[in-house]
């Protein structure tokens, strides 16, 4: 085989490795992000009652954002430590801190952050495939996420987000 020809391979494979490493890591950063965070009233009509049937209300927020990846999102988790998690239909997951008050209720979140999650080859997901559909998040006791996904059923762990 011609020397040169055996060279052009190992360019080209090794421009494909550097393309692809740095394809995937330009996805897998922490971004953060601007969120509006407002309260929201249980009945415009009776902002009093805060009664239906035997739920009583506590309060709630909308979430927006100028952030095009932003929405979809599914599972809420605030940890002991007032961490917030969230995972997205699209692959995305977010985090951002929560204030709570001395009973425990919610009262805003703020230091929003979001970054893509990666498929079980630990590359971002491809955002029109229907693998990217989370719906849930637990985090672990050592410190693991387990998410799982609709359509195409699975629960994958990460060390991280």
């Amino acid at each position: 085989m011609d020397n040169r020809l055996l060279n052009y391979k190992y360019f080209f494979l090794t421009f494909i490795i550097v393309f692809f490493v740095n394809f995937s890591s330009c996805y897998s950063y922490s971004k953060e992000i601007s969120v509006l965070v407002s309260p929201v009233k249980l009945l415009d009509t009776n902002p009093e009652n805060l009664k239906v049937d035997n739920l009583k209300y506590i309060n709630g927020f909308e979430l927006s954002s100028n952030d095009y990846r932003f929405g979809g999102l599914s599972s809420l988790l605030i940890n002991e430590f007032n961490d917030f998690y969230s995972v997205t239909d699209r692959g995305d997951w977010i985090t951002a801190k929560a204030k709570v008050n001395d009973i425990g209720f919610l009262e805003n979140l703020y230091s929003f952050s979001m970054g893509s999650l990666k498929n079980e080859l630990d590359l971002p997901f491809n955002k029109k495939s229907k693998n990217t559909d989370a719906e849930a998040i637990e985090k672990l006791n050592n410190g693991n996420f387990l998410i799982s996904f609709e359509r195409n059923h699975r629960i994958l762990k990460y060390e991280s987000l």
